[in-house]
């Protein structure tokens, strides 16, 4: 349904007619786009940190229901090379990055006093200064623990208690923790990534019509027999992993 709607929005001309095979960036804070698909996590307090980081009022509707899957806690994990000559050192800062608030605050908004200055009678409130616009700092959904890091003026407290309760409330992926080993069917997965590649570009912009594209893509995909194979490798360590959950 959504392929549905986002094809009608280009056939009306609310998409660049080019947009399949544009390189063309449309940055949050410039006065390029009218609607946008961004992900929010609990952490961002609704339309808070995207209005903060675009320098302009956002307002977002949610349009996919809050779980807890494998890609979520996978989006940006920190890692120590095997050829670091310093792992104890590295595990001393990552450890530091989710523990230590001055640290982490001082990456996410920047120098004190110049990005940002603390709300006066307020522990963890901080208020965004003109520094912040510019690029000293980093992203705070990446870069550490969110939950120690200060809370923007702007927040509402009814923001804070709706992220907590949609942590309580969202539904757990049966699949959450399942990680799948590749190495059986690698290129199989070549073969379909190639396929798939044809047509995913103007399936997921809208530019062609999905009813009719995504059977043939489907068919393409079936007709070669790749498709097939990863699916049951799939099924198969799924259910294994199922098995060892019990």
């Amino acid at each position: 349904e959504n392929l549905k709607t986002l094809h009608k929005y280009y056939e009306a001309g609310y998409i660049p007619k080019d947009v399949a095979t544009s390189d063309t960036g449309y940055d949050l804070s410039q006065d390029t786009w009218l609607v946008r698909e961004e992900t929010v996590g609990p952490a961002d307090y609704g339309n808070s940190l995207l209005t903060r980081v675009a320098n302009r009022k956002i307002e977002i509707k949610p349009f996919t229901q809050l779980y807890k899957k494998n890609n979520t806690t996978q989006v940006a994990n920190f890692v120590i090379s095997n050829n670091s000559k310093n792992k104890e050192k590295a595990m001393e800062v990552l450890n530091l990055l989710n523990t230590n608030p001055e640290l982490l605050n001082g990456l996410v908004y920047g120098p004190e006093g110049k990005n940002w200055e603390k709300v006066e009678g307020k522990e963890n409130r901080v208020k965004v200064l003109d520094g912040y616009n510019g690029n000293t700092h980093m992203s705070g959904w990446n870069t550490g623990n969110n939950w120690i890091l200060y809370i923007n003026e702007n927040v509402t407290d009814e923001q804070i208690a709706q992220s907590k309760k949609d942590l309580e409330t969202a539904k757990e992926s049966p699949a959450l923790g399942f990680i799948f080993n590749t190495e059986n069917v690698k290129s199989e997965i070549t073969a379909l990534t190639n396929t798939l590649n044809q047509f995913t570009s103007a399936i997921n912009t809208g530019t062609v019509d999905p009813e009719v594209e995504i059977p043939k893509m489907l068919e393409k995909l079936k007709s070669e027999g790749a498709y097939q194979k990863v699916l049951d490798e799939i099924q198969k360590q799924y259910d294994e992993y199922l098995a060892s959950k019990k």
